[in-house]
């Protein structure tokens, strides 16, 4: 279950499919995700971050790290980038901000698709 902190930033993402972005706000560093889901959409997949953040659990072992030396909620934020059900604009996304230099996002060579679906499949 998520912190006071969390569950605010939680309830304030939208319930739409689409592009969204966690950073961490100390160091700037982000990670760009896709919901395709379109009961839920990205609130639940926040929820679903944040949650894992919290047991120690994130599949995104670098991001992880960091929230284990940083809990503190409110150095963290989320936000939606589009509203989209195009899962293509999150590697647009992902070369805007250059996550692959700096943020949270996996290696370029991992396929799209594994990258996406990780949660579903790790």
């Amino acid at each position: 279950m998520c912190n006071r902190v969390a569950q605010s930033i939680i309830q304030a993402m939208p319930t739409v499919p689409g592009v969204y972005m966690i950073e961490y706000l100390p160091t700037s560093q982000v990670y760009i995700g896709f919901s395709k889901n379109i009961d839920e959409g990205v609130k639940h997949r926040i929820a679903q971050h944040f949650d894992a953040l919290q047991k120690g659990v994130h599949p995104n072992k670098k991001m992880q790290s960091v929230y284990s030396l940083d809990n503190n909620v409110e150095h963290w934020t989320a936000e939606l980038l589009q509203e989209t059900k195009n899962n293509d604009i999150e590697s647009l996304y992902m070369k805007v901000f250059d996550v692959f230099n700096g943020g949270y996002d996996f290696n370029k060579a991992m396929p799209t698709y594994y990258r996406q679906h990780y949660w579903e499949v790790g």
